[in-house]
């Protein structure tokens, strides 16, 4: 029987900074690793709001990563 096990947790936070041709937003990310696997979603967009007052562009989205090992 396979059996996963959590390897890692990470957050990509992007970045508004400007705006397409077309009315898009332009976008650049950044990875933030080694977040607490127990770690809330209210509790991460806590942390993307800290992060989003330091840096000078807004924090436009956030992706919650996980990685598994997979074994039988």
């Amino acid at each position: 029987m396979a059996q996963s096990t959590l390897k890692e947790t990470s957050i990509k936070l992007h970045f508004q900074n400007g705006v397409k041709e077309n009315g898009d937003p332009q976008l650049i990310s950044k990875t933030f690793n080694l977040v607490k696997s127990s770690a809330s979603a209210e509790q991460i967009l806590q942390a993307a709001d800290s992060i989003g007052t330091i840096v000078s562009f807004p924090v436009n989205s956030v992706t919650k990563h996980e990685s598994y090992d997979i074994t039988r």
